[in-house]
């Protein structure tokens, strides 16, 4: 993680998540815990074996899923918690820039609702959208 990063976490439901926001660059929504009926401790359920890894290398709180579709994450809960956070965010830090990028295909409609309703309680700034991307440019 980059020193000048601001981390946020936070809980909805039986998910934990970690919300890295840059002062200029991307911002990064990750799964970090959680616990999925069928599923289990979704940290288990996405271990994996690396024979190259030592175990002493082995950082249990290096985890993130940048994907939690099929998981029953409570959607309206947590775009309104970004988008109170990375609004907050924005107008207390000031950035110079900040880009919303969703991480798979099927995100990316609930990131295009996400930035509208961003842009409208942040300050000072126009975005626009590039590709699949929302960049966010102070005036």
């Amino acid at each position: 993680m980059n020193k000048y990063a601001e981390i946020q976490s936070f809980s909805i439901g039986a998910f934990d998540y970690k919300l890295v926001l840059y002062p200029a660059g991307s911002v990064s929504l990750l799964l970090v815990d959680g616990f999925v009926p069928g599923i289990g401790d979704i940290r288990k359920a996405y271990e994996e074996y690396d024979p190259f890894q030592k175990w002493e290398d082995y950082d249990p709180d290096d985890f993130a899923l940048t994907g939690d579709e099929d998981f029953g994450v409570n959607v309206f809960a947590l775009t309104r918690e970004c988008v109170n956070r990375i609004s907050g965010w924005a107008n207390r830090v000031r950035p110079g820039y900040f880009i919303l990028s969703p991480a798979t295909d099927r995100k990316e409609q609930v990131y295009d609702r996400l930035a509208k309703i961003i842009a409208r309680k942040i300050n000072g700034y126009s975005y626009q959208k590039i590709e699949k991307s929302n960049y966010f440019y102070r005036m």
